[in-house]
């Protein structure tokens, strides 16, 4: 899929999994309000149910 959509686009930055998003050496971090205290916390893992609300793309304001 990367290289038959993003590559031709010019979405260099773009991924298909929150795996390969977490490989980067920049990316955001999902966070939570925790009783009035915002806390990291772990990417949830909706490719466990095949594709994502979003398609599935992670991308940057860059690619887009």
């Amino acid at each position: 899929m990367i290289d038959r959509i993003f590559t031709p686009l010019g979405m260099s930055n773009s991924t298909v999994s929150t795996a390969e998003t977490q490989k980067r050496d920049n990316f955001a971090r999902p966070h939570l309000l925790d009783r009035g205290e915002v806390k990291a916390t772990e990417f949830y893992d909706y490719q466990r149910f095949g594709v994502g609300p979003n398609g599935a793309v992670n991308s940057t304001i860059n690619d887009f």
